[in-house]
């Protein structure tokens, strides 16, 4: 009988939940219950992935651009199947000959007005010749000094030499004796006379300088205390010329055989 009471009594106290067991969230009076709950609020949360706090998505840069020089082009003209160099620019006009490739003769300018420029089609090679007498210049200080009485002038990349006015500079160089004729063997003294701008003439025979077209028939000298004196070595014609700032004079001389006495 004592046991069945006692097993009534487990019984009773593990349905009503009384004794000494741990007690359910479910049996919690109202004041614990608040106080789990605010522990469970003090817990920091976990946060929520979402594709808006996702970083964005940066897309790679782009590649830089080829320069000019190293685009591919078309090939040229024939069986070439290489690639400009730094064309048109023409830097060799010394020359005339460089390496720039070229479809067309505009390709080959250079830009200098002292130079003809020309595209070789079926090769498409430039050649940029330099044309005689033409000095190129960017400034008066590139041209180098002209004659008496003119100014170095930079004019259009071209050197021009205009006369400076009121200065007086040399206008005409006349040679004599004329049409002198002599035997070989023997010599001729010339007389060089220099007429200027103003209208002076002056005897310039020692500051001009001498030469003789054919030195086989005749010589002339410059040495100072015999300037203009020809010696005569073979029959023959020869051109005598007097120089002085790019001014000439010219007289024939003729040469004839020696005849004894």
């Amino acid at each position: 009988m004592r046991n069945r009471i006692v097993l009534v009594f487990f019984i009773f106290t593990a349905l009503t939940g009384c004794g000494s067991f741990d007690k359910p969230t479910a049996n919690l009076s109202n004041t614990q219950k608040t106080q789990e709950a605010e522990s469970l609020s003090d817990k920091p949360s976990q946060p929520v992935t979402t594709a808006a706090s996702l970083p964005p998505v940066i897309d790679p840069p782009p590649a830089p651009a080829l320069p000019p020089q190293f685009m591919p082009v078309p090939p040229l003209l024939g069986d070439y199947e290489g690639n400009y160099s730094d064309c048109p620019s023409c830097d060799d006009q010394d020359d005339g000959e460089n390496t720039v490739f070229c479809h067309t003769q505009e390709d080959c300018n250079d830009n200098n007005p002292c130079t003809n420029n020309v595209c070789d089609l079926p090769a498409g090679t430039c050649a940029n010749t330099p044309i005689p007498g033409c000095a190129y210049c960017e400034v008066d200080q590139d041209c180098i000094p002209g004659p008496t009485c003119t100014e170095a002038t930079c004019c259009n990349n071209v050197c021009s030499y205009p006369y400076i006015d009121e200065c007086v500079y040399l206008a005409a160089i006349a040679v004599t004796p004329f049409d002198p004729s002599i035997p070989s063997s023997t010599n001729q003294a010339f007389t060089a006379t220099g007429t200027y701008s103003n209208g002076a003439v002056v005897d310039i025979t020692s500051i001009v300088t001498w030469t003789s077209s054919d030195t086989s028939i005749a010589t002339i000298s410059n040495t100072i205390g015999t300037q203009g004196v020809a010696s005569a070595h073979n029959v023959g014609s020869t051109m005598i010329t007097a120089n002085l700032d790019d001014i000439y004079g010219f007289i024939n001389l003729n040469i004839t055989a020696l005849t004894n006495r």
